[in-house]
């Protein structure tokens, strides 16, 4: 019998494809299949962390702090441990916002 493979579900298939939009500086599509991602539904953790996190810069970038905080907020409600790279981090335009959002979730 060959092996099971296993087809990414449609919000993860969007998920990629905002991310990769994201990666482009396509900040209009990102942000438009990330919802998408979210409404079609991400099957585990890590997508809906890694969409939360992109949609969160995807704000940043467009100047929507509020929008910004909420994606952060999101991501934090999932995993308290939350974190981003330390590159992330220090990013001088979403680091900021991630660090106000990071002290609401002591671990």
């Amino acid at each position: 019998m060959p092996p099971l493979i296993e087809r990414p579900s449609a919000g993860g298939t969007a998920l990629r494809q905002g991310v990769a939009a994201f990666d482009l500086g396509e900040y209009g599509r990102a942000e438009s299949k990330l919802s998408e991602s979210f409404k079609l539904g991400l099957t585990n953790t890590p997508d809906l962390l890694r969409g939360y996190k992109t949609q969160a810069f995807v704000h940043c970038l467009t100047g929507r702090t509020a929008q910004c905080e909420r994606s952060f907020d999101a991501a934090f409600s999932i995993n308290k441990k939350f974190n981003l790279t330390p590159g992330e981090r220090q990013n001088p335009i979403w680091g900021p916002v991630f660090a106000k959002v990071q002290k609401r979730y002591p671990v």
